[in-house]
């Protein structure tokens, strides 16, 4: 039992320093890589969105339709499901053939799942702004995050045989 508490305390170290780390990232100014990415999401978005609905367009990281604009910033770019995944995977105890698949899987997968949500606000918020912010603030960040820790436990399941 004082083995599995080890393991269990060695885990949770590692997962917030994981977490605490990338936060630290967060606070560099003029952070060029965060802006890029917001940039590349706010384009990949406006791509998908233009595949349905013709004069959309990106400037920057904000998205740009007829009646409605949305910007692409830092809670809104899908990261932080991203490293409650990455963090798990990285702090558990498995070969590194498995982390690395599970950290880029992981990624691609949820990078994809943040672009179907933007899409989705996107249109909600060109009808009903009001869903639009429920969506936003709540019901759709929520998903993701749910989503995040259940890849996290079907990837554990994984990395475990």
């Amino acid at each position: 039992m004082a083995n599995l508490n080890k393991k269990y305390n060695i885990f949770l170290v590692k997962y917030i320093v994981v977490i605490i780390s990338y936060y630290l990232l967060l606070l560099i100014p003029n952070n060029f890589i965060l802006e890029q990415y917001l940039r590349s999401t706010a384009f990949f978005s406006s791509l998908i969105i233009n595949l349905f609905t013709e004069g959309v367009r990106n400037v920057g990281d904000v998205i740009m339709g007829k009646n409605f604009s949305v910007q692409i910033s830092f809670g809104c770019e899908g990261t932080e499901p991203m490293i409650l995944f990455v963090a798990g995977v990285l702090a558990f105890d498995t070969k590194i053939k498995k982390k690395a698949i599970g950290v880029l899987s992981g990624i691609v997968l949820l990078y994809i799942l943040n672009l179907i949500r933007i899409v989705i606000l996107f249109y909600v918020g060109s009808n009903d702004i009001e869903l639009f912010v429920a969506l936003h603030d709540v019901y759709l960040q929520l998903a993701l995050i749910l989503i995040a820790l259940s890849m996290l436990l079907f990837w554990i399941n994984y990395a475990k045989k």
